[in-house]
């Protein structure tokens, strides 16, 4: 059987703390329905408080008979079933005199059985729904306009719009916890609601570089295009400066100019006599 109350804790008022038999209450499960059952079975007063996520009730228990339950707006065996129904409450047992009186007395035994039968059919609609603890998804916005605006299922697709879980939903909604499971149970046959698991996945996107990545690679850009300009300019001076110099074989053509080959034979013949003359 599912747990649906995690955290169970039992307090006893200064006066009731001399008492071994009322401080060894047997609580053995954090199961709400069962905790009212030995409370009914041995008689006992008790404040029951059950908060989940900012929302709370109070059950009043005078010696074992439940005589008042108030969950937000929900009075009676209406909040009796929604507090019981919650799967992640955070519920408070103050074992203490209670003055509270009922105007319309139920039976407690009868109430117990009411509350088991619906703890049991919740069970098997929460089995059927798939994970309470598994996101639903709105699958259609369109859909919504299938209903009016007062209608459970259109409440139920809104709540879902951004995902949403059953354990919140119960929680949420006022309506009965059966009525509210067996509308999702349709909207997911009907494909208007899906859970999380079979969403499509979005395409993941690349992961962003921090920005001292960024600053990186903009100054490796900078550099490199200043090396790339530097290294143009370097090579448009040399193409430049080699257009303006002559080659080095026309570097050395004045030393050419000046030397014999370019004399007339006759010169060249006097000069040789000369040299000739010379060496006698």
């Amino acid at each position: 059987m599912h747990i649906l109350n995690q955290n169970l804790k039992l307090i006893h008022s200064p006066e009731e703390k001399s008492q071994a038999d009322q401080q060894d209450i047997a609580l053995e499960s954090s199961n709400l329905i069962l905790s009212l059952d030995r409370l009914n079975q041995n008689q006992e007063s008790a404040l029951i408080t059950v908060t989940q996520s900012g929302h709370s009730g109070r059950i009043y228990v005078n010696r074992g008979e439940i005589v008042r339950a108030n969950f937000r707006a929900l009075e009676g065996i209406a909040a009796l079933k929604k507090m019981a129904g919650l799967l992640e409450a955070d519920t408070t047992i103050h074992v203490t005199e209670v003055q509270e009186t009922s105007d319309h007395r139920v039976d407690t035994n009868t109430i117990l059985s009411q509350l088991k039968t619906f703890f049991s059919a919740q069970h098997q609609l929460l089995q059927e729904c798939g994970s309470p603890q598994e996101r639903l998804w709105l699958q259609d916005p369109e859909s919504l306009e299938i209903f009016s605006s007062t209608d459970i299922n259109r409440q139920i697709l809104e709540l879902c719009r951004k995902g949403e879980t059953l354990h919140q939903l119960l929680m949420i909604m006022n309506q009965d916890n059966l009525e509210i499971l067996v509308h999702v149970k349709e909207l997911i046959q009907k494909q208007m609601l899906a859970a999380e698991s079979l969403q499509e996945l979005p395409e993941r996107e690349p992961p962003k570089k921090s920005t001292f990545s960024r600053i990186l690679r903009r100054m490796r850009k900078i550099f490199k295009k200043s090396h790339q300009r530097k290294s143009r300019e370097e090579e448009a001076l040399l193409v430049k400066s080699e257009q303006q110099s002559p080659p080095e074989h026309q570097k050395k053509l004045p030393e050419l100019h000046t030397g014999v080959s370019e004399l007339d034979s006759g010169t060249r013949e006097k000069i040789r006599l000369y040299f000739k003359g010379k060496s006698l």
